[in-house]
Formats: C-alpha cells, sequence, structure tokens
C-alpha cells in the first residue's frame, strides 16, 4: 500500500495495477474523498507518493489539481503528465558509490574532529600520510589530523566552527592549504558545515590534489570535441600547465604546427583565448571508477 501526501493531507492508494494507470493519477485520484468542499480548482500545490517504508516513489512539488462535480462520481486528475515527477534523491546506501564514481575526496567529522565517514578518493589519499592523517584515539575512534601542530591547530578551528554551525545562509566554508613535504602544491581543503538531521551537525571536509593524475581527460577530451590525436596530445599538455614551445620542442615539431593545432582547439571548443581554453578542457566531468 502507497500513500499520495499532499500539502496537508496523507491519503492510502493501492499501487497501480496491470490497467496501467500511472501513479500520480492514481494518487490524485485518492483525493477524491478528503476533498468533497473544497474549491472546484485547488491550484498549485505539492503531491507525493510513498510506499510502506517510506521511500518516495514520485514528487511533483507544484502540480495544479482540478476538482470535478458532474454527475457522475466526483473525479479528481493532475494536470501533468507522469513523466514530469521529480526522482527523489539518492537513497542513503548509494551515495557513497556517487563519491567514488566521481572520485571525490570527502571526510565526515564531528565537532572534536572525530572521522564518521570517508569516501574511498579520501581513504587512498589519507593512507599516505601526506599533509593529513588521521590519529587514532585511546578510545578507538579516530581524528583528523595535519602534518604540523600550527596546520593542526588551524584544522581543528575550521572542522569546530563548521560542525557548530547550523549551515544556514548558504555558508561557502573555510578552503585551507596544507603544505607537503613531497610537492610543492599544496593539499586543497574547504570545510564546510553538514546536517544529516537537525540534531546532527558535522563538518565536510572535500580534500584537492592538485597533482592528481586525471588518467581518463585524453579519451574524454576527444570524444566531447572530436579532437584528432595530435590535438588531443595538445590539449592535454596545456592542462598541465606546459607552454607552447615547450611542447613543440618536447614532440619535435615546428611552432607553426602548435599554432595551427591552437586554433582548431579554439573553434571545437568555442573559445578565442588560451586561457579561456584551458579553463574549458579541464570541466569535463571526471569518473573515477575504484581500481582504475
Amino acid at each position: 500500500m502507497n500513500r499520495i501526501t499532499s500539502n496537508d493531507c496523507a491519503l492510502p492508494v493501492q499501487a497501480p495495477g496491470n490497467d496501467g494507470h500511472p501513479p500520480i493519477l492514481a494518487a490524485a485520484g485518492a483525493l477524491e474523498s478528503a476533498l468533497p468542499s473544497r474549491a472546484p480548482t485547488l491550484g498549485a500545490v505539492g503531491l507525493a507518493v510513498i510506499n510502506d517504508e517510506g521511500d518516495v516513489l514520485g514528487v511533483r512539488p507544484r502540480a495544479t489539481v482540478t476538482v470535478a462535480k458532474p454527475a457522475r462520481p466526483m473525479s479528481v486528475a493532475a494536470t501533468k503528465p507522469e513523466a514530469d515527477l521529480v526522482p527523489p534523491a539518492p537513497s542513503a546506501p548509494a551515495a557513497p558509490a556517487i563519491l567514488d564514481a566521481l572520485g571525490v575526496a570527502v571526510i565526515l567529522c564531528t565537532e572534536a574532529g572525530k572521522l564518521t565517514f570517508m569516501s574511498t578518493a579520501a581513504r587512498a589519499l589519507l593512507s599516505r600520510g601526506d599533509a593529513l592523517q588521521l590519529q587514532r584515539q585511546p578510545n578507538g575512534s579516530h581524528v583528523l589530523v595535519a602534518s604540523d601542530r600550527q596546520a593542526t591547530s588551524r584544522l581543528e578551528r575550521a572542522i569546530a566552527a563548521a560542525a557548530a554551525s547550523d549551515g544556514l545562509g548558504g555558508a561557502a566554508g573555510t578552503s585551507l592549504a596544507l603544505a607537503r613535504a613531497q610537492h610543492a602544491v599544496p593539499l586543497l581543503l574547504t570545510i564546510a558545515p553538514f546536517a544529516a538531521a537537525a540534531d546532527q551537525r558535522q563538518a565536510l571536509v572535500v580534500v584537492g590534489d592538485p597533482d592528481a593524475e586525471d588518467r581518463d581527460l585524453a579519451a574524454r577530451l576527444r570524444s566531447a570535441y572530436g579532437l584528432t590525436p595530435a590535438e588531443t596530445r595538445l590539449a592535454v599538455a596545456l592542462t598541465r600547465g606546459v607552454c607552447r614551445k615547450a611542447y613543440a620542442r618536447s614532440i619535435g615539431v615546428k611552432p607553426s604546427t602548435v599554432k595551427t593545432q591552437i586554433t582548431n582547439l579554439f573553434a571545437k571548443t568555442g573559445t578565442h583565448r588560451e586561457s579561456d581554453l584551458v579553463r574549458v578542457l579541464m570541466t569535463v566531468p571526471r569518473l573515477a571508477w575504484p581500481g582504475r
């Protein structure tokens, strides 16, 4: 048994059978007995179909519901097709898999810095112990610490402030750059408030490694913009900060050849300056499946 939930009522509704009636229409029909005294047109209201386990099967945030009163029994119909339903958010078990597919290093901490969750990418990064690591506590829990005392103090203050915040006002969070012993480029952290529920405030720590290798970038650029192999190699080199002259020398071609390829890249990506070209090339969404 499912139920239809509107602005101020929740009613049971049978799941659609073999007659093919879409769930939202069946659900809207269940409002019939609850609305005998309402005006013929309710206007824009919210509708949701929910099963016994509490799973949201479909949502229409602003559906227009019309109540007709002909000689036959009153009927209720939603004016938009089922295809307009907004799909529910991913379930909690799916969220870690989505983060892993995107290759995002995400960590959740309590106000005291105690680790409650980390993605696969974050686990791999922390295992290197470079600028950021986990420290085991006497009670068996782990807290997030930096490589030196001063950086750890900055990190602890940022985590405590984020976890104590209610997150209202669209706070962007705090960003930190942590120096690394084996890399010239620091590790980048953004720390922001996160609350799975009103009484479960935590700090969300997103870690960016500027030196992380994007092994599939060439394939994505070639597919997205229809680049030739030579154009693809140049595009990848540009995203890594290689200048034109150095690139020409490294592959043994004339600078004029590289200039022609740059012109082609401009045309295929809709850009006109090299800085814009690099920015566009680096925005093609990536996937980083575990084990690759």
